[in-house]
């Protein structure tokens, strides 16, 4: 559209000639009519003008004296003489001040339009070059950090001072078509910027600091137009700087964001620079510790309730969209590192961070010397831990005694995911005693601390016989033999639920809190549910293939780690498991095996000396498997040898005879 100013000292000559520009078309704006060259002056020092038509001879300024005067302040306006002075000194005189064309009275109607559509074919030449400079340049500064900006090519604004404008909605396409009317529309000066995200960006440009009604005009005229469904609006502060461009778009997405806390369908937010993420800051803190307890032991309800909890917190501080992100992370990552099944579920992606950096317990390591707790464990904080690490990668120990923990475990089967980490855990005490000692947060942790210090007590006379070897390779193999019905995911469906990037995606494009809450439950919701109903289905099978391997490997060490890879559970979840189908730990299954085949050899074979059977079955400290044996039998290996083959013998006591008889 072209705004066009008439200056002529004869009414009837302006007031006709207006009318005549009206008529010929809608892109003709007749901005206004003067009598004298002062007036239009005036008026183009405050309002865009695209052409003056001006007489020449006029009172207090004449059209030459106006052209000059605007080409100092309005350089862009194009002027037209018309005269009825046939003189070629006005033309010439009119050229050098930048008039375009000379017309002669009476106005040529053919002439004059021909000369205003070639000027409205230039003018939109010359914006849309100028548009096109100037959308590269603002993309450039809005991406670009204040320090930065002054090393790109300066960037020249139409007016003075600016202010940015985010918008989303629920009709994108909708929302552009509205943006492109507005475009035409002269009061609203403004640029729309493609930052490649799914979001109009415009950058609206003001004579003065914009104030709350200045940029209420342009969302309000945006909001005359139909949009289905959600629309959200951000809006900046007002600046003049251009190198503060990337800070106005920061804030109008952060304000646009925040609409998504509001009910009605429309919402336009100012950016607020008091509102506090600390609270939201604190929940992010305090989500891993308090989610690894019911995840750990599957309990599907308590999760959601305590996510619904977070969320509940994240809304009413309005937490923005990056914090919504990161709590979308801690969750996916926290169920990651607890259970094995959830990568299947999100696909190789879905990775844990440290994971390779874990510390394993052994099963069947024998005690070392000085080692009264887990030094890597105990040295690294509890809220690292908590956030860092993999609980199946360390030990089955779980968070460590806290309120959370143990409510939790009170709540839940007895279990003794602790005593499960080392084959020794059962030496302070009989197999019955030790499998009557757990079931409680605290216990676990003191459990552990014994275990560890024991475990390591003769590691050097470990390290020194072919049995004392790891066998994780023994167990991949063991696992590759096993049915293929031992994977508790084999029935699931074959395409994963898609990358935490990808369910990252589907949350940005939530407009609403609520959608994003209900999404983001029950992505997690129907997840947990579906591993743990397969572990249910498959628990008892678990628990046999780790009795069959144990039944043939019990001369060998192995991880609990690699034992829960072998059925696809976590440590902690694969000891709760196992005792609660045998009434077991893991290690006192462990030690009744090596302790029923140590009998059967110090029986059948008389040949076979006490440290060579203790070797045997993967004892090879003969003072440690002395004091085991006497633990759990009654007597030494050697009385057992010399009851089991002497007939002259004296009759065992009650206790000795009984264990003979088995």
């Amino acid at each position: 559209m072209l705004r066009i100013a008439i200056v002529d000292d004869e009414a009837s000559i302006r007031e006709g000639l207006g009318k005549i520009i009206r008529r010929e078309s809608e892109q003709y704006e007749v901005a206004g009519t003067f009598s004298n060259g002062q007036e239009a002056l005036e008026f183009a020092r405050s309002e865009p003008l695209d052409i003056v038509i001006t007489d020449i001879r006029m009172p207090l300024m004449d059209g030459l004296e106006l052209i000059k005067e605007l080409k100092a302040v309005k350089p862009e306006t194009r002027c037209i003489i018309m005269s009825g002075f046939t003189d070629f000194e006005y033309a010439r005189q009119a050229l050098r001040y930048s008039a375009v064309d000379y017309l002669l009275k009476p106005i040529n109607k053919k002439q004059l339009f021909e000369l205003l559509q070639n000027l409205g074919e230039e003018k939109a030449a010359r914006l849309g070059k100028n548009l096109q400079l100037r959308s590269g340049l603002l993309i450039s500064y809005m991406k670009s950090s204040p320090s930065l900006c002054p090393k790109l090519p300066e960037l020249a604004l139409p007016l003075p001072y600016f202010a940015v404008i985010v918008i989303k909605g629920s009709d994108m396409d909708a929302l552009r078509s509205s943006v492109g009317l507005l475009q035409r529309q002269p009061q609203h000066l403004f640029d729309a910027v493609d930052t490649g995200e799914r979001l109009i960006s415009l950058v609206s440009y003001y004579a003065d600091p914009p104030l709350a009604e200045d940029t209420d005009r342009l969302t309000g005229a945006l909001r005359q137009f139909p949009h289905p469904g959600v629309v959200l609006v951000g809006v900046s502060r007002g600046y003049s700087d251009p190198a503060r461009l990337g800070q106005a778009f920061a804030e109008a997405k952060l304000a646009c964001e925040r609409g998504m806390y509001r009910e009605e369908a429309w919402s336009c937010e100012a950016f607020d620079a008091a509102a506090a993420e600390a609270e939201a800051g604190g929940v992010l803190a305090a989500a891993r510790e308090a989610l690894v307890p019911p995840i750990q032991v599957l309990n599907v309800q308590e999760t959601l309730h305590t996510m619904e909890r977070h969320l509940d917190v994240l809304r009413r501080v309005r937490a923005s969209q990056a914090a919504l992100r990161q709590y979308c992370r801690v969750v996916l990552e926290t169920t990651a590192a607890e259970l094995p099944e959830w990568r299947k579920a999100f696909g190789e992606a879905a990775a844990v961070p440290g994971e390779e950096d874990g510390q394993e317990r052994g099963l069947g390591k024998e005690p070392g010397p000085g080692s009264g707790s887990d030094p890597v464990r105990s040295s690294i904080p509890s809220s690292v831990r908590s956030s860092n690490t993999r609980s199946g990668s360390s030990s089955a120990l779980g968070p460590g005694p806290s309120s959370a923990w143990d409510a939790t475990a009170a709540a839940a089967p007895e279990v003794s995911p602790g005593s499960a980490g080392s084959l020794h855990s059962a030496g302070s005490a009989g197999s019955a005693g030790s499998a009557g000692s757990v079931g409680s947060a605290s216990s676990v942790a003191s459990t552990s601390a014994s275990v560890s210090a024991q475990a390591s007590a003769s590691a050097p006379a470990a390290t020194s016989s072919s049995a004392s070897v790891p066998t994780t390779a023994s167990v991949r193999e063991f696992a590759l033999a096993s049915s293929p019905a031992s994977d508790p995911l084999s029935d699931s469906p074959s395409a994963p639920m898609g990358t935490p990037d990808s369910l990252d995606r589907k949350l940005e494009a939530c407009l609403k809190f609520a959608e994003y809450k209900q999404l983001l439950i029950g992505i997690v919701g129907r997840t947990l549910q579906d591993i743990r109903e397969k572990r249910l289905a498959q628990g008892g099978k678990s628990v046999e293939v780790v009795k069959r391997w144990i039944e043939e490997h019990y001369s060998e060490q192995a991880e609990l780690s690699s034992l829960a890879g072998l059925v696809y559970l976590t440590p902690t979840y694969l000891s709760k498991l196992f005792k609660q189908e045998t009434g077991m730990t893991i290690t006192d299954y462990l030690i009744e095996i090596r302790i029923k085949r140590a009998k059967q050899l110090l029986a059948d074979s008389s040949n076979l000396k006490i440290h060579e059977v203790g070797h045997e079955v993967g004892y090879p400290d003969p003072a440690y498997f002395n004091k085991l044996f006497k633990r759990m039998v009654g007597v030494t290996p050697n009385e057992y040898k010399r009851i089991s083959h002497s007939k002259d013998a004296p009759p065992p006591s009650g206790e000795v005879k009984k264990d003979l008889l088995k």
